[in-house]
């Protein structure tokens, strides 16, 4: 039986994600994830974990109406309650509505990766629109949701001399239980706990995977990305592991929750421009 074996919230963009038992969902995704962002203070562009792999090492977490943030021992409490007001920034190419948090947050991040930033929330009512899908999220990339399972990453990991876990590809569900690896290719709608989300398209990977999320030191030899490549490179010439996802409901999950296949795709997945990429063996 497929069940939901890990969940995973990212509170703030491309810094270190919270292993959680149950969180909440609604079309926007979890609750929560990616709320926050760092940006560059001199353009309003997303910062990522792809051009300062060392924001992976920041662990973040909200509490009450507090954002807490460590690195390396060094901490920083951030009041939620003294934002300030809403400005354009650009994710991906799209304008989103966000707040900024203050300069005693941008000069603690600042001094971690190396640039002038600052640190940003959206709220409620200044959702980025995806260009896919006309559904409201955060500081994700493309989609809602991001999942995949625990019988791909075993696949991948069977070509690789040092195993890696799912950290590496930042994923909100892990699936377990799943009988063959990549299966999740060819879903189209999936129930959890009684609860239906849309498959929607791969996602094709970058350089992130190769980076260690507990030393956010990266092979040189990119073992990662050459197994991704020898494996799971599609006609696009893109490399694909996991599956976006969107919720269809609002409602709760957590860890234990039994998964099941509603609708498949004809053995084929999309990519994020509608057309087929990879047709599993």
């Amino acid at each position: 039986m497929m069940y939901i074996k890990e969940l995973y919230v990212h509170p703030v963009k491309s810094m270190r994600g919270l292993q959680v038992q149950e969180a909440r969902f609604s079309p926007q995704g979890l609750e929560g994830d990616r709320r926050f962002s760092v940006v560059l203070a001199r353009n309003g562009v997303a910062l990522t974990a792809r051009e300062k792999p060392a924001l992976l090492g920041i662990e973040a977490v909200v509490c009450d109406d507090n954002l807490l943030l460590a690195y390396q021992g060094k901490k920083i409490s951030v009041s939620l309650s003294a934002r300030g007001q809403s400005q354009n920034y650009r994710i991906w190419g799209d304008q989103i509505s966000a707040q900024d948090l203050g300069d005693a947050v941008a000069n603690y991040l600042s001094s971690i990766v190396g640039k002038e930033v600052r640190l940003v929330e959206t709220t409620e009512d200044s959702r980025r629109q995806s260009p896919l899908v006309n559904v409201p999220h955060n500081f994700v990339d493309l989609m809602p949701l991001l999942m995949t399972s625990d019988a791909s990453l075993e696949a991948l990991n069977s070509h690789l001399d040092n195993p890696i876990s799912q950290r590496h590809f930042r994923p909100n569900i892990v699936i377990g239980g799943v009988e063959k690896a990549y299966a999740e290719d060819t879903w189209d709608q999936v129930q959890i706990g009684g609860n239906t989300f849309e498959i929607t398209f791969g996602c094709s990977r970058c350089i992130m995977p190769e980076y260690d999320p507990e030393t956010q030191l990266k092979d040189k030899a990119l073992p990662v990305t050459q197994a991704l490549r020898s494996t799971r490179q599609a006609i696009d010439k893109l490399l694909y592991f996991g599956q976006n996802a969107m919720p269809l409901t609002t409602g709760d999950v957590q860890v234990g929750d039994p998964v099941k296949i509603l609708t498949t795709r004809n053995n084929q997945r999309l990519n994020a421009d509608g057309k087929t990429f990879y047709t599993p063996e």
